[in-house]
């Protein structure tokens, strides 16, 4: 259903990751089930940059692979053809969900994609995971 959402911004990849506690990871994506795998054995939940960057935003931000030194980041954005990315944080008392939304397009589409909008599409999001949110709990 996210996948169906996005596709109405021009987009279709993304991840949502929850981190329940510190310790109990929820990770939904539309990415390949070997781009999920990687991310795990790799604890990017925890080493990337980007997720620690997401923790400490409370609005969204864009970023690309290339702001980040990180040979992990570096592997999955050029093995999954990621070129930018716009990350959402929601934190609550006991967990931190972070929707990102990957693209191979150029910087100026994606920036039209979300831009102008991106108000309207944090509320929409916001009720559209209250409403939809499904998990599958994976323990660390």
């Amino acid at each position: 259903m996210l996948k169906s959402y996005l596709m109405n911004f021009g987009e279709d990849r993304y991840s949502l990751l929850t981190i329940r506690n510190g310790m109990e990871i929820d990770l939904e994506t539309s990415l390949p089930e070997e781009w999920k795998t990687e991310f795990l054995n790799r604890k990017m939940y925890i080493k990337s940059d980007i997720v620690k960057e997401a923790k400490q935003h409370i609005t969204p931000f864009k970023w690309s692979p290339e702001e980040y030194y990180d040979s992990d980041i570096t592997y999955l954005t050029k093995t999954y053809n990621i070129s930018l990315g716009i990350s959402f944080s929601i934190n609550t008392w006991n967990s931190k969900t972070i929707l990102t939304v990957y693209t191979n397009n150029s910087e100026s589409q994606f920036n039209k994609n979300f831009d102008d909008m991106a108000k309207l599409h944090l509320y929409n999001l916001l009720v559209f995971l209250r409403r939809t949110k499904r998990h599958l709990t994976i323990k660390s």
